[in-house]
């Protein structure tokens, strides 16, 4: 799931230069990964300005994600 998920990831991130999307090798980020409460991968966290507004472990589609993004565009 992550090696599959990992390229949809990257076709949504190439879409969306203006937004920062991010990696984290929890087997090294040990600590960051506990205090997030990251207990499975793949695992999606979208935060804007700071504030944590989806959080969900698991795989998904390209389409969905680039509907999370466009959310995420839009939340205040």
């Amino acid at each position: 799931p992550c090696k599959q998920f990992s390229l949809v990831y990257e076709r949504v991130a190439e879409l969306n230069p203006v937004i920062k999307f991010t990696k984290v090798n929890i087997e090294v980020e040990q600590e960051l990964a506990e205090s997030l409460q990251i207990r499975s991968i793949p695992h999606l966290m979208i935060f804007k300005q700071g504030i944590l507004i989806y959080s969900e472990a698991g795989s998904m589609p390209e389409s969905m994600l680039k509907d999370l993004v466009e959310q995420a565009i839009k939340a205040d």
